[in-house]
């Protein structure tokens, strides 16, 4: 289960880069207002905070798995 979905994180994460980088170099925008329009507002801290969180689920997951 932990792999799937995985797997889903990065496809989606893979279509958001490729969102952005074809509007960065079709409008030449600023990347800030790039991830704006992708939906996610980096004027604050708190993407990168659901990121890490996200990413620490990842990890204590794996250490289950793995027992450690």
């Amino acid at each position: 289960m932990f792999f799937p979905t995985l797997l889903n994180v990065l496809q989606k994460t893979f279509r958001s880069v490729c969102f952005l980088l074809g509007k960065g170099l079709a409008g030449g925008d600023f990347p800030r207002n790039l991830f704006k329009i992708a939906g996610v507002d980096m004027t604050s801290t708190q993407p990168i905070e659901d990121a890490f969180e996200v990413l620490g689920s990842y990890i204590e997951r794996l250490e289950m798995l793995t027992g450690k």
